[in-house]
C-alpha cells in the first residue's frame, strides 16, 4: 500500500511538473481520499491551488499538511507565500521566520520576511532581510533586485547601482529595475550618458505601448542629455497615446534643446 501511494504521488507530481494541472489535482485528490494522512499530497494540493491563484484553498490544504507533518520547512514556505498573496502579512512573516529557524541555510526564509516587511512599509527591515538572503546565496537575483530598488529610493546611490546592475544582468526584463537604474545614471556626477543610453534602450522595448512609462523614460533620457533616445521614446509614447499633452510638451522641450 505504501509503495502504491508513493507511485501514485510521483505520477501526480510528474503531471504537475508537466503543467497538466487538472490531471495532477485529480491524482492528489485520489491519494488523500484513500489516505487522509498523506501530508505531502495535501501540501502539493496546496501548491497547485496557489499556482492557480486559489490562495485560500492553498492555505487550507497546507494547514492540513502542517497538522500532519509540521517539521517540513517547505510547508511553511509555501503557506507563507499563500498568506502573503492574501495580504495576511503578519502570519506570512511568522511562517517565513519559521523557515529561517528550521532551515537556516535556505535564503527563501529571509527573502520572504523581506517581502513582507516591504509590503508593510518597513524598508530598513526589508533591507536587512534581503541582505541576509544574499549572504546565504550571493546569486539570489530577486533579493538583489529588491534590495537595489529600496536603496535607490533611500538615496544610497552607489550601493543601489551595484545591486541593480548585478540583478538586471540576470533579470533583464524588469521595468521598475531599469527605471531605477536610469534614475541613478542621471543622478551620477557627471551623468553616465553611455550607460544611460543603453538603459533607456532597454526601457523602450520593455515599456512598448505604455505611454506613461515611455514618457518617464524619455524624461530621464532628456535629463541625462541623451536627446536622440528621448525623442525616440516620446515618438513611441505618442504612437501609443496620440493626445498625450505631456508627451507633446516634453517633445517640444527636447527639440528646443
Amino acid at each position: 500500500m505504501v509503495d502504491q501511494t508513493t507511485d501514485a504521488l510521483q505520477a501526480a507530481l510528474r503531471l504537475h511538473r508537466a503543467g497538466r494541472s487538472a490531471e495532477a489535482k485529480l491524482g492528489y485528490e485520489s491519494i488523500v481520499a484513500a489516505d487522509a494522512g498523506n501530508a505531502e499530497a495535501w501540501h502539493l494540493l496546496g501548491v497547485l491551488a496557489y499556482q492557480a491563484g486559489e490562495h485560500e484553498h492553498a492555505v487550507t490544504h497546507i494547514d492540513r499538511a502542517i497538522g500532519l507533518a509540521g517539521e517540513d520547512a517547505r510547508y511553511f514556505q509555501n503557506r507563507g507565500n499563500a498568506l502573503m498573496a492574501l495580504r495576511r502579512l503578519d502570519a506570512a512573516a511568522r511562517d517565513f521566520e519559521r523557515v529561517q529557524t528550521m532551515s537556516p541555510d535556505d535564503p527563501d526564509g529571509p527573502y520572504g520576511v523581506g517581502l513582507c516587511c516591504l509590503q508593510q512599509g518597513d524598508a530598513n527591515a526589508a533591507v536587512a532581510a534581503f541582505e541576509a538572503a544574499l549572504k546565504l546565496d550571493p546569486n539570489f537575483s530577486e533579493a538583489e533586485l529588491n534590495l537595489g530598488l529600496i536603496l535607490e529610493r533611500q538615496g544610497d546611490d552607489d550601493r543601489a547601482s551595484r545591486h541593480l546592475s548585478r540583478a538586471l544582468g540576470t533579470l533583464g526584463d524588469h521595468l521598475a529595475g531599469w527605471l531605477a537604474l536610469a534614475r541613478l545614471l542621471v543622478r551620477a556626477a557627471p551623468p553616465k550618458s553611455g550607460e544611460l543610453a543603453a538603459a533607456v534602450g532597454h526601457l523602450g522595448g520593455l515599456a512598448r505601448g505604455d505611454a506613461e512609462k515611455l514618457l518617464e523614460a524619455a524624461v530621464l533620457a532628456r535629463n541625462g542629455e541623451v536627446l536622440p533616445a528621448a525623442l525616440e521614446l516620446l515618438d513611441a509614447a505618442l504612437a501609443a497615446m496620440p493626445d498625450m499633452a505631456a508627451a507633446h510638451f516634453e517633445r517640444g522641450n527636447v527639440l528646443y534643446l
